[in-house]
């Protein structure tokens, strides 16, 4: 009887130590990306980046954790979705966005810690939308707008690095019959430097012309950085093709040599 207790002890210890070997593996295991690839923000805050702020974003993009936070996706979805309702009164747009901000806080008063948080990041993002009905009513006044959150795997190749461009909105006129330009929020506490948001527009508005043949104007790729209550249009300015063409070609050059300490 003492035999076969010890015996089954024996087994039970071994199952153990193989189940936390298995753990020790997969936390040694590391996602590489093999081929240049970033972010639509990494790409645009780059040419601004100092020499150790470039190699932080080539690491962080090279090497990805295995938890990317989504603190303000039910935000984006809430109102890219809202705005496609296309009110003929732009003033319901911000009282839906008082509604769902209670909801949000409402449900997460029940949540584990990481969901609380998403939702009151969301929530204190819909909020901040209500101060920018000022800047935002002329757009909304007079062009239709359609959410574009379902293609989230849009991305543009220039010197052979891939890049995320999806826009979140798309803007119509002429009754919606015309695609005309582009909405993108931006929900980061801190500030985009106006020169980073014009790289944003202008690997956004690339995309679209490569793409779809479609030429916007600049005054209508918008993108709207919700924090800081500023509304910025893309930029005509050949230097921005030069500085993301010369970034992505050192990123293509520099890639291999990105290693993780």
């Amino acid at each position: 009887m003492l035999k076969t207790n010890f015996e089954n002890l024996l087994h039970i210890i071994k199952e153990l130590d193989e189940d936390l070997n298995k753990n020790e593996v997969q936390k040694e295991i590391q996602k590489v990306i093999l081929e240049p690839r970033l972010s639509l923000k990494q790409l645009a805050a780059y040419p601004l980046a100092s020499a150790k702020a470039k190699l932080s974003i080539l690491t962080k993009a090279k090497y990805p954790g295995s938890y990317i936070p989504r603190f303000y996706e039910e935000a984006r979805k809430i109102i890219c979705n809202t705005f496609s309702s296309n009110y003929p009164d732009a003033e319901i747009y911000f009282e839906e966005f008082e509604r769902y901000a209670n909801i949000l806080l409402q449900e997460a008063q029940s949540l584990d810690r990481d969901n609380k948080k998403n939702k009151i990041c969301s929530s204190n993002a819909l909020n901040e939308m209500r101060h920018l009905s000022s800047i935002l009513n002329p757009i909304l006044e007079t062009f239709i707008l359609n959410s574009n959150l379902k293609k989230t795997r849009e991305h543009l190749y220039i010197q052979e690095v891939r890049i995320g461009c999806m826009a979140d909105i798309l803007i119509y006129e002429n009754g919606g019959a015309t695609l005309t330009g582009l909405l993108k929020f931006n929900f980061t506490k801190a500030p985009l430097k106006k020169r980073e948001a014009e790289n944003m527009l202008y690997i956004m508005k690339l995309f679209f012309e490569r793409n779809s043949q479609v030429s916007f104007k600049n005054k209508n790729c918008i993108l709207v950085d919700v924090f800081a209550h500023k509304l910025y249009i893309s930029a005509n300015d050949a230097q921005i093709s030069v500085d993301i063409k010369n970034s992505c070609k050192e990123i293509r050059d520099t890639w291999s040599l990105i290693t993780k300490s």
